[in-house]
């Protein structure tokens, strides 16, 4: 009776699993900024206001954080709450609308995802995060060690930004 309750766990975790098409023409999911309804339907999500609305304010261009993304989603949307948008960037996330940058010591940050090989700068002391283009343009620009399977290479570049620079410069006595 254990084995049948483990397969109708199996199953059942199957059936509610999310649904989410690989989309054939990434393209489509690449102007989530300007047409957030057609990029949803384009990755075979759902529709839902709290989508669009997530969408919208990621068009803001940027790297977002939870809370920044929580307080402009409430001015259409004012019941949205912390679980509801974590569940939406999550979705969001495994359609390839959105990409997650995990930057250590800092809070997530999310930006739409445009199918660009991009990278990042973080500033040590300001914690300005910034994308930054990538040398060689197509993936992957760093090659793993044979025999490893690299499902995704994130590559960030900490020090200080220009600003940051010219402060600590000017603070040295010649």
């Amino acid at each position: 009776s254990l084995c049948v309750c483990l397969h109708l766990f199996e199953l059942f975790k199957r059936a509610t699993r999310p649904k989410v098409m690989n989309i054939a023409d990434p393209s489509a999911a690449l102007n989530a900024h300007e047409d957030p309804r057609a990029a949803l339907k384009a990755v075979g999500l759902r529709v839902t206001s709290p989508r669009v609305a997530a969408l919208e304010a990621l068009s803001g261009h940027g790297h977002f954080s939870v809370e920044r993304l929580l307080d402009d989603v409430r001015k259409t949307l004012p019941t949205v709450s912390f679980q509801t948008l974590y569940g939406v960037l999550e979705a969001l996330k495994s359609a390839g609308l959105v990409r997650k940058i995990e930057v250590g010591g800092h809070p997530a940050l999310f930006e739409l995802d445009h199918g660009d090989n991009h990278h990042h700068t973080v500033c040590r002391r300001c914690g300005a995060v910034e994308d930054t283009p990538c040398a060689t343009q197509a993936p992957p620009c760093i090659h793993p060690p044979a025999g490893f399977a690299a499902e995704v290479t994130e590559v960030t570049f900490y020090g200080l930004c220009a600003e940051c620079s010219q402060v600590s410069e000017s603070t040295i006595a010649p």
